[in-house]
């Protein structure tokens, strides 16, 4: 399972949390805008599969049931904590699966070892 899981949703605000040991993501973000992840503390995710699953991981969401696509959209991530220092650890510290309109990803300290610390796709 993942840690926090933000859908199809908007208005959303993380901030002095900390998330760790989960299965999947720490945070998802699908399909939602208008999102802020800060000051928190993500770390050591990915227990299910290692180099599998990212700390953060954004990426659209299709609904089957509506045939629409949601993007993701003004997502803030900054003052951020983010780390993988268990033998199973995450893959990036935060994927950006597709291009994040608008997104601000700034000042965060990554600790331990990704495949890379950030993989972006947008602009």
């Amino acid at each position: 399972m993942d840690g926090i899981l933000v859908k199809m949703s908007r208005d959303v605000e993380i901030t002095g949390v900390h998330i760790y040991e989960n299965d999947r993501e720490g945070i998802k973000v699908y399909g939602s805008r208008d999102v802020t992840i800060t000051g928190s503390t993500i770390e050591n995710n990915s227990q299910i599969e290692h180099d599998g699953y990212a700390e953060i991981y954004l990426n659209q969401y299709y609904d089957d049931l509506t045939l629409t696509t949601f993007w993701v959209n003004d997502v803030v991530i900054t003052g951020n904590t983010i780390g993988s220092t268990n033998p199973v650890h995450s893959s990036y510290g935060i994927r950006e699966a597709v291009e994040v309109t608008d997104g601000f990803i700034n000042d965060n300290t990554f600790i331990g070892s990704f495949v890379r610390a950030q993989t972006l796709t947008g602009p």
